[in-house]
């Protein structure tokens, strides 16, 4: 049996040996370009045209916003600010001693109990 390359041909068909009795069924499916539409040259050209115009203002967009200048969160006058810039813990010291006077939880390390 010879098939056109035609849609209408798909289906389930039947194959069977000329001298015994075994058969087979196959499904054929056909897959014409019929309904497609033609890629031109102008076509391709405009898809990539459109793709590095549209690549560039979003690489723009991001440098423009990512340029600008980071905002400070608090609010406050010039005096304030100028503090901000002023180190205010005035020994050199990262962290502050225990204070033997005052009984607090952390001042002392106890035994533990079990």
């Amino acid at each position: 049996m010879k098939l056109e390359y035609k849609d209408e041909n798909s289906g389930k068909y039947e194959c069977r040996h000329s001298t015994t009795e075994l058969s087979k069924i196959i499904h054929v499916k056909f897959r014409t370009g019929e309904n497609m539409i033609e890629l031109d040259t102008p076509a391709v050209v405009g898809i990539c045209v459109g793709n590095i115009i549209a690549t560039i203002l979003i690489g723009v967009s991001v440098y423009c916003i990512a340029a600008q200048p980071s905002q400070r969160t608090f609010s406050g006058s010039k005096v304030s600010q100028a503090s901000d810039r002023q180190n205010l813990i005035p020994n050199d010291s990262m962290y502050q001693p225990l204070r033997k006077g005052q009984s607090s939880d952390y001042d002392q390390l106890h035994i533990r109990k079990k």
